[in-house]
Order: structure tokens, then C-alpha cells, then sequence
């Protein structure tokens, strides 16, 4: 029988319930000889520079140790260091990289694919919640049960006039105040005509 290669998967149990499907997880530990971290334990810089040199393959994730120089130095035997995250900068020094990861040929991978649709879609929606004042309008409902903060500035993007259906053109200067509510009656008119034609997937 083959002998399974060792991977050290350091990431707590909370991460790997959040990052790792069951199945996915499953197989991992079939395929190789799993040393998981138990419950919610953190490994240290120390731990990861004693126990690296047992390994093929480490496996990191959010509040992994960066790896200290001397920990890649011993470590004869890793081949690979898979980090279930986002960015890996803070794993290795410039040092390391240099003098240990590319001349040994360790390779070092990243879920960066896997997470940046998710990543972009949060960074845009905290844009638009941060230039709208939602977070400070949800604490000053929770904490006074007021609609609106005092201090929080007003929208102003309306839609002009001209544009939305559902409000009159402005009056012209050189018009009457007949033609005004004529126009005014034609814009509403306007409503009802095209709600009347509207598809039939509508209704």
C-alpha cells in the first residue's frame, strides 16, 4: 500500500466549517495523512518552526502564523503551502521567498479565484452603504428608535423632471398656467396609457 504524504492543515474548525464543504473535506482526509488543529486551537510561530520539517504540504487560512524564515529553512520536505484565503503576502518574508521558496521550487497557491467575485460584490456594496450613511442610520434607529439621523445628509439624486413619468415638466416662462396643466394632465395621461399596454407578463 502507498504511503500517504503528510499535510499539516493548520486553520481552527470554524474555518474550515465556513471555507470547506463536507465532502471536500472528507476526501482530503482521505487521500493524505491529515494533521488537523483541534477545535478552536491557533498554531504559533514557534509550533509552525518545530513541526514544518514533518511535512510535504501545509495547509493555511485566516489567522494562520506567518512562516519564519528558519521554520522554511528546516523544512527539507515541504513541497507545497496551500493557503483556503485570500492573499498570502503576509505568510512569507521577501527573504524567504528569495533565498528558500523559488530556489527550492515550493510551490505556494491561494483561494484568491475562488473568493474575488464574492470580494468585489462586498466591496461594491459597502460603497454604496457607506455613501448612503446605512450604518449610521441603523445604530441611531437601534439606540432612539428616530427614522433619520439628525446629522445625516440628504440625498439630492432625484430624477428630473423631464425624465421621470411620474412627475409634470416644469412650466415654461413664456407658457400659461393653462399649458401648465395641460401638460401636467398629458404626463399623467401618459401613465395610463402605457400601463394599459403593458405585457401581459406584467399583469
Amino acid at each position: 500500500m502507498m504511503t500517504k504524504h503528510r499535510v499539516w492543515y493548520m486553520p481552527p474548525e470554524s474555518h474550515t466549517r465556513t471555507v470547506f464543504r463536507q465532502e471536500v473535506f472528507a476526501a482530503l482526509r482521505e487521500r493524505y495523512d491529515l494533521c488537523e488543529t483541534e477545535g478552536q486551537g491557533r498554531v504559533t510561530a514557534e509550533e509552525v518552526t518545530r513541526r514544518a520539517p514533518e511535512f510535504e504540504a501545509i495547509i493555511t487560512g485566516w489567522g494562520s502564523p506567518a512562516f519564519p524564515d528558519e521554520a522554511l529553512r528546516r523544512a527539507e520536505r515541504l513541497r507545497i503551502v496551500a493557503h483556503a484565503a485570500g492573499s498570502v503576502k503576509f505568510l512569507f518574508t521577501d527573504t524567504s521567498v528569495r533565498e528558500i521558496l523559488i530556489p527550492r521550487g515550493i510551490a505556494v497557491a491561494s483561494a484568491n479565484g475562488a473568493i474575488a467575485e464574492n470580494v468585489a460584490e462586498a466591496t461594491v456594496g459597502y460603497m454604496i452603504a457607506l455613501s448612503r450613511r446605512w450604518f449610521t442610520q441603523m445604530r441611531h434607529i437601534r439606540e432612539t428608535g428616530g427614522w433619520r439621523h439628525p446629522e445625516a445628509s440628504v440625498s439630492r439624486q432625484f430624477l428630473p423632471a423631464r425624465r421621470s413619468a411620474l412627475s409634470p415638466p416644469a412650466p415654461s416662462p413664456a407658457r400659461s398656467s393653462g399649458c401648465s396643466s395641460r401638460s401636467t394632465f398629458a404626463s399623467y395621461s401618459t401613465i395610463r396609457t402605457s400601463m394599459r399596454r403593458r405585457p401581459a407578463c406584467w399583469a
